[in-house]
C-alpha cells in the first residue's frame, strides 16, 4: 500500500517498497565506481585482519572482565533483525505521531538494507564456512555447512546493525547517528563475546553500509519534490 507523503513543495513521488527497491537498483548503477571503491576497501581490511584475528582472539580471551561480558550480551540482542524491527518500529510510530512521512519512509529503506544484508551474508558465510573461535577449530575455510559453528565470516549481526544505520544515516542523519553509534557497540560485543572475530565484524559492517549507503540515497532521492508543469 502506498506511503502517503504530504507535498510540502510541488509534488512527492507515489512511494512504496517496490519504488525503493527499483530506485535502489538504480542508485548501485549509477554510483558503481563508489561501490567498487566500498568494495576493495572492505577486501582490504580482511586481507589485513585475518593473519592477526586468532592472536587477538586469545588475547581478548585473557582479558575479559565480567561486567563487559554482561553489556555486550545486552547488545548482541539488538543485532538480529528483531532489534531492527524494534528500532524502526519506535521511529515509525514517533514519525506517524510527528506527521513525518519522511522518517517512514526511512524505517522502510532501513528495514530493506537489513534485510539484503542479512540475507547477502548468511548466504555467504554459510558457503565459506568458517569456524567460529568458540568452536576451537583451527582457523580456515572448510566450504559449504549449513552447521551455525561453521558461520563465522560474515558477521550476520554487524551486517543487519550497520545496514539499519547506514540507510538511516543517509535518509534521515539526526536519527541514523545514534543508530550507527549502537551499530559498532554490536560489533565490538560480537568480537568481545568470542562469537566473531575482528575480521568477520568488519565484514559484515561493510556489507551493511554498502547496502544501507544504497537503500538511504534510493530514499532520498524518492522524496525530492517533483515540480507540477
Amino acid at each position: 500500500m502506498p506511503l502517503s507523503l504530504p507535498p510540502p513543495v510541488g509534488m512527492l513521488r507515489p512511494m512504496n517498497p517496490w519504488a525503493l527497491i527499483r530506485e535502489a537498483g538504480r542508485v548501485a548503477r549509477d554510483r558503481w565506481r563508489t561501490m567498487l571503491l566500498a568494495v576493495a576497501v572492505l577486501a582490504l581490511g580482511v586481507a589485513l585482519l585475518v593473519p592477526h584475528d586468532v592472536a587477538w582472539h586469545r588475547w581478548l580471551c585473557e582479558h575479559r572482565h565480567e561486567p563487559w561480558i554482561g553489556l555486550a550480551r545486552r547488545l548482541s540482542y539488538w543485532g538480529d533483525l528483531l532489534g531492527t524491527l524494534i528500532v524502526c518500529g519506535v521511529i515509525w510510530l514517533v514519525g506517524w505521531w510527528r506527521q513525518r512521512s519522511r522518517w517512514r519512509v526511512a524505517v522502510v529503506a532501513a528495514v530493506l538494507a537489513a534485510c539484503c544484508a542479512g540475507l547477502e551474508v548468511v548466504s555467504l558465510r554459510f558457503v565459506l564456512g568458517r569456524p567460529r573461535p568458540s568452536t576451537r577449530v583451527a582457523d580456515g575455510l572448510r566450504g559449504p555447512s549449513l552447521d551455525w559453528r561453521y558461520a563465522s565470516f560474515p558477521s550476520g549481526h554487524s551486517s543487519v546493525a550497520f545496514g539499519t544505520a547506514g540507510a538511516l544515516l543517509v535518509a534521515l542523519p539526526p536519527v541514523g547517528v545514534p543508530v550507527l553509534i549502537g551499530a559498532g557497540g554490536v560489533s565490538w560485543s560480537r568480537v568481545y563475546n568470542g562469537a566473531h572475530y575482528p575480521s568477520d565484524v568488519w565484514a559484515g559492517a561493510w556489507f551493511g553500509l554498502l547496502n544501507g549507503f544504497v537503500f538511504g540515497a534510493a530514499a532520498r532521492r524518492l522524496l525530492r519534490p517533483v515540480k507540477q508543469p
